[in-house]
């Protein structure tokens, strides 16, 4: 889906995730970000950083949990990327 409310990409769901782009982004620049979103759909990504964000909400006050989720939420995004330039 397109929005010109949206000023980057993301994925909106768990069931069935949806991809938001902005209308900003045109061509190859489109495909590469719907191929990166892919990606993280195709890994559950989704899942794994709500069940991370719900570990988050009961252990708010340790600082190693939002240390934890930060890097875990970093290395998706790291992942992803190198996914894609293996199939690119």
């Amino acid at each position: 889906y397109q929005s010109e409310y949206v000023e980057s990409s993301f994925l909106f769901g768990v069931i069935k995730p949806r991809i938001y782009v902005p209308f900003s982004l045109k061509g190859e620049a489109l495909n590469c970000v719907i191929a990166h979103e892919r990606t993280h759909i195709k890994r559950y990504d989704h899942i794994v950083r709500l069940l991370a964000f719900l570990l988050l909400t009961i252990y708010w006050f340790q600082p190693l949990a939002w240390v934890f989720y930060l890097l875990l939420c970093h290395d998706m995004e790291l992942a992803c990327d190198l996914r894609l330039f293996k199939i690119l």
